[in-house]
């Protein structure tokens, strides 16, 4: 895992401008969104790997600081195309507190910009009353929270009330747009406020949205959802665990002993295709994550397509040269003009390598970045 972080890091340096921002491309500009992510992910990697450069980090966040509107929020700068990977930040409350979080969860930044944080914060607490948005208020509160603002209570109340409860399944979570981001917010401000046992309901629905990698649809939704869970767990200490869990299906039982020794031990079990029903018996004190993992076929054949992609071999009257014309144009809709952003492969057979300079040169519409 460390290895991939130092992988990680050295390929998002690429992407560091001149005057110490990140930026979609390389020599692009600045963007307020992506600096504020990688100075974020670049202070958690910091505690993992010692490769990070905190002086790096601190320009970085200086100039995100700068952008700092006069009323006190910060606006969108430089192009982000990945929309997945903004999750549901846009300009105004969302992106200012983005940005807010970033400057807190960092001591350096946090002392040194003490005055551009206050002045943030003074920007949420005009808008609080306006702020209709579960997304918007979710991560207001957390921003609040971090900050130990006075209205950080009253933030977290307000956002209770947008939230849905499903009592059968003890799940608490808010059905907004960005969901998944906007329940992980709420959990790390449950945390941050010592709610443990009213954020249980809210954690049970965070696990219940993984995919069975672990990890959540989106960037956004996994950095912090994984963000969120781990708070959680850090809290709900594991250290009296002492529990039985008995599972059992068509003639078999699997019985597991569960101490706190044990806390970094995953217990597997296959069973069996044809099995319909699993009864699940806990037995104890404790706590811990039991997870029912299965897989099914999906027939994609009547799936709508959102990409025209035509494909014309070209005659190159040439044994050793292979010219394909690559023609690719995304369908709208109309809640959504412009696509995410999109890969075209192109296998080559073997012992043929590309051509680089007629792929930028015919393409006319978006050039190759």
């Amino acid at each position: 895992a460390t290895n991939l972080l130092r992988q990680g890091y050295q390929n998002q340096m690429r992407y560091r401008q001149t005057d110490g921002s990140f930026g979609l491309w390389e020599t692009t500009g600045g963007s307020v969104f992506l600096t504020a992510f990688v100075g974020t992910s670049m202070q958690t990697a910091a505690k993992y790997i010692s490769d990070i450069d905190a002086a790096m980090v601190e320009k970085a966040l200086d100039w995100l600081a700068s952008k700092q509107h006069f009323s006190g929020r910060f606006d969108k700068a430089g192009a982000e195309y990945h929309k997945e990977m903004q999750g549901g930040l846009r300009n105004g409350v969302a992106l200012t507190s983005y940005v807010l979080m970033a400057l807190l969860e960092n001591d350096i930044a946090k002392a040194k910009h003490a005055e551009v944080i206050q002045k943030g914060m003074t920007y949420l607490s005009n808008q609080f009353g306006s702020i209709n948005n579960a997304y918007d208020l979710s991560i207001a509160t957390y921003a609040m929270m971090l900050n130990g603002h006075t209205m950080k209570e009253e933030a977290l109340n307000k956002l209770i009330d947008m939230s849905f409860i499903d009592a059968d399944k003890n799940e608490r979570y808010w059905g907004t747009t960005n969901q998944i981001e906007t329940t992980a917010y709420a959990l790390l401000s449950f945390v941050m406020a010592e709610k443990y046992t009213d954020g249980i309901p809210v954690m049970n629905w965070l696990v219940n949205q993984r995919y069975v990698t672990g990890s959540f649809p989106s960037t956004q939704d996994t950095f912090v959802g994984l963000k969120a869970l781990t708070k959680m767990a850090e809290k709900i200490s594991p250290s009296r665990n002492d529990y039985t869990v008995q599972l059992k299906y068509k003639k078999s039982a699997k019985y597991f002993k569960i101490n706190s020794e044990q806390i970094d031990v995953e217990n597997f079990v296959g069973i069996p295709e044809d099995t319909k029903k699993l009864e699940i018996n806990v037995g104890g004190i404790g706590f811990g994550l039991l997870e029912v993992v299965y897989q099914f076929n999906l027939n994609l054949v009547n799936f709508e397509n959102r990409f025209q992609l035509d494909l014309e071999k070209q005659n190159t009257g040439s044994d050793y040269e292979l010219r394909l014309k690559v023609c690719a144009s995304y369908i709208p809709q109309l809640t959504d003009r412009r696509s995410n952003m999109a890969l075209i492969e192109v296998t080559l057979p073997s012992g043929y390598v590309v051509d680089r300079n007629p792929i930028s040169e015919q393409t006319k519409v978006n050039p190759i970045q």
